[in-house]
């Protein structure tokens, strides 16, 4: 990884890490509800539009329990998207690096940081 960084460095685009850690060795559903399950977000069904203009239309409140919860429902959201630097997610953001910390060398490369959340579809 430190290599690809020192080579991103020098790139004009913006770097992606993905599958920043096992899931399986690090987290489960359970602890992650546990962490930050308490944290109210905003969920939209109209994810295509959001995509478009970058907010969220016609938001429903609720929890990240409530929101997990509701999954195996009926009309469900099944999918999320924030960025963790608005103002609205800022706690979420420090939960989730108190319980995830960035390696020292990734600070710099992390400006703009987000939560994905979905479901599988069936």
């Amino acid at each position: 990884l430190r290599k690809k960084l020192r080579k991103a460095e020098n790139l004009d685009s913006p770097l992606i890490l993905r599958n920043g850690f096992s899931w399986s060795k690090n987290g489960s559903r359970d602890l992650f509800l546990k962490l930050v399950g308490n944290e109210s977000m905003a969920f939209t069904r109209n994810i295509e539009f959001q995509s478009k203009v970058s907010f969220k239309p016609e938001i429903k409140r609720m929890t990240i329990s409530e929101w997990a919860g509701s999954l195996e429902k009926k009309g469900a959201i099944k999918y999320s998207f924030s960025w963790l630097q608005d103002v609205e997610q800022r706690s979420l953001g420090i939960r989730l690096l108190e319980a995830y910390p960035l390696p020292h060398y990734m600070h710099e490369h992390s400006l703009s940081r987000f939560l994905v959340m979905g479901s599988k579809s069936k």
